[in-house]
């Protein structure tokens, strides 16, 4: 095989960025500086809940868990958890605000 110049040059010029780029890939979007976000999980605490909400919390938002308390209480303790149930007892959602509402409840759409 005959290699040009141009050719080499183009293959080693690749390998050493290849070599200079850190292990994995990073999604873009974790390389934009944002502002952490006030999240309201719905449940956080069974099926998948507990897995977002630390996800939440590694990436530096501040999370709020709204929840029947029932379910794996001693999760998150210092994340700040208001008591209630959305088919009515909705009283200590009163006077909060956040940015995001994640609710990933399967068995009510």
């Amino acid at each position: 095989m005959d290699t040009s110049r141009r050719t080499f040059l183009s293959i080693s010029a690749g390998g050493a960025l290849g070599l200079a780029l850190p292990k994995g890939l990073v999604p873009w979007h974790d390389l934009v500086p944002r502002a952490p976000l006030r999240v309201l999980v719905l449940g956080g605490t069974g099926f998948i809940g507990p897995h977002m909400v630390r996800t939440l919390l590694d990436k530096g938002h501040v999370v709020t868990i709204f929840n029947r308390g029932r379910t794996n209480t001693q999760l998150f303790p210092t994340v700040e958890k208001l008591r209630g149930d959305r088919d009515g007892d909705l009283e200590s959602l009163k006077g909060h605000t956040w940015d995001v509402v994640i609710d990933n409840s399967a068995t009510n759409p």
